[in-house]
């Protein structure tokens, strides 16, 4: 039977997630609406989730991939890098975007629509991990931040106890929810925005303007490679953006304000940031800020700036383990997700930055290529088209189908597009709107025969 979500509108996805087994009354309606609609009254305006995203854009990994991109393809081929790579993801976050924002529900109840039960808790898996690997990647920065800083007065503790110390300090900030990281992105935004202009400023007033002239040394990133650098830096959040933009009072308020955020603010840190580096010779910020001469301030700054972003992370993590893991309380999966996402960290995740947005750019726009086709179909025909299973063969085919077609045409050269984000998401849009099209036209044959 229908059931009438917190929003007042009908809801299959609700009632999907409400009755599942094992579900804890805690998630279905908790603070954070895990597993239910976000209510009317919860709703905030779609201003202030931009303003939470385009404080997460100016985050240390952002600060060192402009300087990647600055000192392996010179200023103008890193801008046309970020102005593709940039469109990429306004598309992408901002149709996510608007699933979220008009159902109101986290993008697990939008995977599980179209993957079912149990397949759905595998891509939420695969996701949680995506989230937690940057994770790991922002709390060895943010140590690393912490050692330039107190060695310059006295050398107390190791890169490994601050990364202990600031992964404990996310987790706390990312129990508090919602709300917490929405102020403390307020206050981070004018700092961390001032910080990138200051690094500009200083680098331009040094250095000259010699910054857009041809490359001097050896180009060590192709054009393709270097727009999916881009795009993985973000693709994880463009495809999770129905949680942030479910939040939303205005469905295309939170559209705009997602593929702002990700389409345009994003690529402009990537820019600014590879001034300096193009200027000084210095892929790593905190070095570059350093000959500078930009002091402790500036690495304050960028310490703070590691904070919001490492919360928002594990923010996003912690949400999607718990629709796997739905008898466990919302603290106990930021504390695990936390735990496995330093442990990444220490390992060295950080040194295969590279290569890992690489394939996140092949694996994670397929997953919106199944189940935004999904959502615009159940807006169309309505939502209780779809009986429940627990796997469905076609989202994983088509899934499978887009890695593939990203994996040979990057491997081969022959690709669709020449970009694999765009090649993964379009193969797999393609295949799964296929298999719907063969099932609608056997429903309307079995129809006609009775």
């Amino acid at each position: 039977m229908m059931r009438t979500d917190a929003t007042g509108r009908e809801g299959d996805d609700a009632r999907i997630v409400a009755d599942a087994p094992g579900a804890s009354p805690a998630l279905a309606g908790g603070d954070e609406f895990t597993l239910s609609a976000v209510p009317s009254a919860a709703t905030t305006a779609a201003y202030k989730i931009g303003i939470l995203l385009l404080a997460a854009n100016i985050s240390l990994p952002a600060l060192i991939m402009g300087g990647e991109l600055g000192i392996g393809l010179g200023f103008r081929a890193t801008a046309m890098a970020c102005l593709w790579g940039g469109l990429i993801l306004a598309a992408l976050a901002g149709l996510c975007a608007y699933a979220g924002a008009r159902s109101r529900m986290t993008t697990y109840v939008l995977i599980i629509r179209a993957f079912g039960r149990r397949g759905g808790e595998f891509i939420n898996l695969l996701l949680s991990l995506s989230a937690i690997g940057w994770f790991g990647v922002v709390v060895m920065l943010f140590a690393h931040t912490i050692v330039r800083m107190v060695h310059a007065a006295t050398p107390i503790g190791s890169a490994s106890l601050w990364a202990v110390a600031g992964s404990v300090l996310m987790a706390i900030t990312t129990i508090k929810g919602f709300r917490a990281l929405n102020l403390l992105s307020n206050f981070m935004l004018p700092l961390k925005t001032g910080l990138l202009i200051w690094a500009l400023a200083a680098a331009i007033e040094t250095y000259g303007m010699g910054f857009s002239g041809p490359v001097t040394g050896p180009v060590t990133l192709d054009s393709r490679t270097a727009i999916s650098f881009v795009v993985g830096g973000w693709v994880v959040g463009a495809v999770v953006a129905p949680d942030f933009a479910r939040y939303a009072r205005s469905r295309i308020g939170g559209a705009f304000a997602c593929a702002f955020a990700l389409g345009v603010g994003y690529p402009l840190v990537l820019l600014a940031s590879s001034v300096p580096a193009i200027l000084t010779g210095e892929k790593d910020m905190l070095a570059t800020m350093e000959t500078l001469g930009m002091g402790l301030s500036a690495l304050a700054i960028v310490l703070l700036a590691s904070w919001t972003n490492g919360a928002s992370n594990l923010y996003s993590g912690s949400l999607m383990l718990a629709t796997v893991f739905r008898r466990r309380s919302r603290a106990t999966l930021v504390w695990s997700a936390g735990a496995l996402g330093l442990l990444l960290g220490l390992l060295g995740v950080t040194d295969v930055i590279i290569p890992y947005l690489v394939v996140l750019s092949a694996v994670v726009p397929p997953i919106a290529g199944v189940y935004l086709p999904r959502f615009f179909i159940d807006q169309r025909a309505g939502a209780a088209q779809l009986t429940e299973r627990n796997w469905r063969p076609e989202a994983l085919v088509a899934l499978a189908s887009g890695v593939a077609a990203a994996a040979i045409g990057d491997q081969s050269g022959y690709a669709l597009t020449g970009i694999v984000a765009i090649d993964s998401l379009l193969v797999s849009a393609t295949v799964y709107v296929g298999f719907e099209l063969l099932r609608g036209r056997r429903t309307k044959h079995n129809e006609a025969r009775l």
